[in-house]
């Protein structure tokens, strides 16, 4: 039933939800932020409730899915535009993956699966802000063991240099020894600063993959 509620709600569901997950992607400087979640939910939740208008109220005999069928094709080329290639890198994914996702709660939305809508809009935030959290925790308790590490091989190496005697310096010249204490210090901290981020990234995309794998044939994935 179409009513000012009904319209009024399905509306406000789908750029409630497109400007939360939207929100997280804005944060982090993506091409596609806030705004551009919100139109794309929108505009999913308005063409769901074209194609319903269109036969319940103006009775045309045609499939009112058909309107939001185009939005999930149409969509796709909004997402390729957020794909970037740059050093051999590729960004973009994670952001056109998400307004793909967006344009079908807004879809579902406009239908009037609102449990459905609310259910897939917290599970993308979810997601999200678990991303966050991880990242944090990772980042930042690696660049403080790697912090610790420098200060204290410096200081050992310090150290060692002090006990050495005076002829060891008569041999070598004092600027390529501290040169060269300072390059390797460097390339040992990038290593533990950025090596838990990454064992702990690779364990969890194997983790996960094996379960996904399990999930489609056990045997296969086994095997």
């Amino acid at each position: 039933e179409f009513n000012a509620v009904t319209v009024v709600s399905r509306v406000v569901l789908a750029a409630l939800a497109g400007a939360l997950v939207g929100l997280e992607r804005e944060f982090h400087g993506r091409a596609a932020g806030m705004r551009t979640h919100m139109m794309v939910a929108l505009g999913a939740a308005l063409a769901a409730m074209i194609g319903l208008f269109t036969v319940k109220e103006l009775g045309f005999s045609s499939d009112p899915l058909r309107v939001g069928a185009q939005v999930i094709s149409g969509v796709g080329f909004l997402g390729a535009g957020t794909i970037v290639m740059s050093d051999r890198k590729i960004s973009g994914p994670t952001t056109a993956a998400s307004l793909w996702c967006m344009a079908c709660i807004g879809l579902a939305a406009g239908y009037g699966f609102a449990g459905i809508a609310l259910i897939a809009g917290v599970i993308v935030l979810a997601l999200y802000v678990l991303r966050m959290l991880l990242r944090y925790f990772v980042q930042y308790y690696g660049h403080v063991i790697g912090v610790k590490m420098q200060s204290q091989m410096r200081q050992d190496l310090f150290h060692h240099l002090q006990r050495l005697p005076y002829r060891f310096y008569d041999n070598h010249e004092t600027g390529r020894i501290m040169t060269r204490i300072t390059s390797d210090l460097f390339e040992v901290c990038e290593l533990a600063h950025h090596g838990p981020e990454n064992l702990l990234i690779s364990s969890v995309m194997i983790v996960l993959s094996f379960v996904y794998l399990m999930t489609i044939d056990w045997i296969l994935t086994l095997i």
